[in-house]
């Protein structure tokens, strides 16, 4: 009896050291670095570790929560040392529960350690903002409309833009580009028609019998085509509209300005 408590003696003492040679956590060495977060926000999530051994340290410290991982970093410590490692983090709202955990090569979880924090929902937009965009968002959508075989481009980045210079006038000029929109798209489709009537001439003109006639048409056919084409493509991309609307009002100025200039 005596040789086997000397025996656990001797092996308690003998495990000592290697039981203090991992590396551990510092008290409360989770935190975040910042004390506010929302949803969406990209945090950093920072771990306090040391080492009161008298042995270097190398391992893993993995990061969680309940939803699964976040991310790992390699810790290396020297012996009665200190140090603060951290993670990248983009939580969702809520409370979490945030666990850093050093790992071994056999992943083993030999230390952890836990806390707790909160994470705050996205703010709604003010009152004033969500009136200005009601409108904005109804009226216009953002969305191309596909007509005939052209997509009609929408003139929503230019109200947005607009809106971003000056709220008040965005709001009123919306029913304009809703109805300038609505005929660009019955233009478009008007346009499309006479591009396909314009195609199916030119395959009867090709196939017709030789003649001046004949020769005139396909000519005719084929311009139209072209003028059909170009037109849709220029009314249904708003990078090219509009602009073009520009150029045609000043000239009309011009037109005006030397008329009255020339009585």
């Amino acid at each position: 009896m005596r040789n086997v408590f000397m025996v656990g003696i001797l092996l308690f003492v003998v495990s000592m050291p290697f039981a203090v040679r991992a590396a551990g956590f510092a008290k409360q060495s989770l935190f975040l670095s910042q004390s506010t977060v929302v949803e969406g926000q990209t945090v950093f999530i920072y771990a306090v570790v040391t080492d009161d051994s008298d042995t270097p340290f190398v391992g893993i410290l993995r990061f969680s929560d309940e939803t699964g991982g976040i991310g790992s970093t390699t810790v290396t410590l020297q012996p009665g040392k200190a140090s603060t490692v951290s993670v990248p983090w983009k939580p969702t709202a809520g409370q979490h529960t945030v666990t850093a955990a050093f790992v071994s090569h056999d992943g083993t979880v030999t230390e952890s350690e836990d806390a707790i924090f909160f994470v705050d929902k996205t703010p709604a937009p003010p009152v004033a903002d969500q009136l200005t965009q009601q409108p904005l968002l109804t009226a216009v959508t953002d969305q191309s409309k596909t007509i005939g075989t052209t997509t009609v481009g929408s003139s929503e980045p230019i109200v947005q833009t607009i809106k971003r210079v000056a709220p008040g006038v965005a709001v009123n000029t919306v029913p304009l580009f809703d109805t300038v929109d609505s005929l660009r798209t019955r233009s478009v489709q008007a346009l499309d028609h006479g591009t396909e009537w314009s195609k199916s001439a030119i395959t009867k003109a090709a196939t017709a019998p030789s003649s001046i006639l004949n020769t005139l048409w396909l000519i005719v056919s084929t311009l139209a085509l072209y003028v059909c084409a170009s037109l849709a493509y220029v009314v249904a991309n708003i990078a090219l509209f509009y602009p073009a609307i520009v150029v045609i009002f000043f000239l009309v100025l011009w037109k005006i300005y030397k008329t009255i200039r020339g009585r």
